[in-house]
């Protein structure tokens, strides 16, 4: 399924066909040009996916309901990157 949301978001992959969250597989365009390619789960990102930020900040990893949690890749746009865990969306411990 391809979508516009309100916030002018463009969504292309599976929604749940009662409450149409996006639900399974799926990428979002923000109007920004961020965007996210992975799972999702009641509307919010869950599970593995990558998302690259509107600075080309690209993280590549898991998501907890939105949040980065457990093992992730965080390249910043000066070339610097983290490999390592992530706790309620931080960077925990050196990486």
């Amino acid at each position: 399924m391809s979508l516009t949301t309100k916030k002018g978001c463009q969504y292309c992959g599976e929604t749940d066909r009662n409450t149409q969250l996006f639900e399974g597989l799926g990428s979002l365009t923000k109007p920004d040009g961020s965007f996210f390619q992975g799972w999702w789960k009641q509307g919010k990102k869950n599970g593995f996916g990558r998302e690259v930020a509107a600075n080309h900040t690209v993280y590549t990893g898991n998501f907890a309901f939105n949040v980065k949690r457990g093992y992730g890749e965080l390249q910043h746009c000066d070339g610097r990157l983290f490999k390592g865990q992530f706790v309620d969306g931080l960077k925990a411990g050196h990486g």
